[in-house]
């Protein structure tokens, strides 16, 4: 467990730090499109993606690279890992004074990304 949550941390700072530049960059929201690169397709193929298995991913991250996320796995539902995640998000992001909400990515990406041909 310890092993995957320092992987997991690891390639997380690496999305954090490509969308951080790309938010500096432009001056612009996050979007969709910015999750359709190859370093989320890594962390998804790395992470084994278990459709038995509830998790969800949250983040925010604001136009002067400060950010906050939240992984939860291993949840009933998907509604329960949505909501988790977005709650853990909510509580980083507030202690950290960033404006935008949290945004959940999740089986969404998933999908999008992996089982497109």
């Amino acid at each position: 467990m310890k092993i995957t949550l320092t992987i997991l941390v690891v390639l997380l700072t690496g999305i954090l730090k490509y969308l951080t530049y790309d938010a500096r960059e432009y001056k612009s929201n996050i979007n969709y499109h910015l999750l359709k690169d190859e370093i989320v397709k890594k962390i998804l193929t790395d992470l084994k993606y278990n459709e038995k298995e509830y998790k969800a991913f949250a983040v925010t991250i604001d136009e002067y690279s400060t950010y906050a996320y939240a992984y939860v796995s291993n949840e009933k539902s998907q509604n329960d890992a949505n909501k988790k995640a977005d709650e853990l998000c909510e509580l980083s992001r507030k202690q950290k004074n960033i404006k935008k909400k949290c945004m959940i990515y999740n089986d969404l990406i998933y999908m999008d990304i992996i089982k497109k041909p």
